[in-house]
């Protein structure tokens, strides 16, 4: 485990260590935007448990709720693979 560190540690050095810090933009090369300015979200764009409320109060009911959490959870589990 310690050499997983040191191998970790020594090539983070590395890499800062073959970075360059220019100074000047490069000729032609428009500004890139903002990290911020390019995800502007606000708390609407999230979606959240509420948002799917009445969409699985209609698909879901008591007849059929096994079948559809059986199928919840193998979505679920095939990603795992």
């Amino acid at each position: 485990m310690k050499t997983l560190y040191l191998a970790v540690a020594a090539a983070a050095a590395l890499g800062l260590a073959s970075c360059e810090k220019t100074d000047k933009p490069q000729e032609g090369a428009a500004p890139a935007p903002s990290a911020a300015a390019a995800n502007e979200l606000s708390d609407d764009d999230i979606p959240v448990a509420e948002d799917y409320l009445e969409e699985a109060t209609k698909e879901i009911d008591d007849s059929n709720y096994k079948a559809q959490l059986d199928a919840l959870e193998k979505d679920l589990n095939s990603g795992k693979e």
